[in-house]
């Protein structure tokens, strides 16, 4: 037997009223750079969403959910300085 999910149930109070309000859900364009986020993080696995959301995710599982920044300039005094690109 398939039986609706809860917050399908929650889209309205009769069935051609949630119909409805589901279709209204996919009425709007996905923007190119908006497909481009989601393609990137598919592809690659990493997350998809804000800074505190990626946070939040690489805390509860214990692995890197966004790629690492790259190498900077090797020559400025800002990349000396900065103690992590110590060897």
């Amino acid at each position: 037997m398939v039986t609706p999910h809860s917050l399908y149930k929650l889209l309205g109070k009769y069935v051609q009223e949630r119909q409805k309000n589901y279709r209204q859900l996919f009425r709007s364009k996905i923007t190119e750079k908006s497909m481009t986020e989601i393609r990137g993080a598919t592809n690659k696995s990493w997350v998809l969403g804000n800074e505190q959301f990626k946070i939040k995710i690489e805390q509860l599982t214990s692995r890197q959910v966004k790629p690492k920044p790259r190498g900077g300039d090797r020559r400025s005094e800002k990349f000396h300085s900065d103690e992590s690109n110590r060897v």
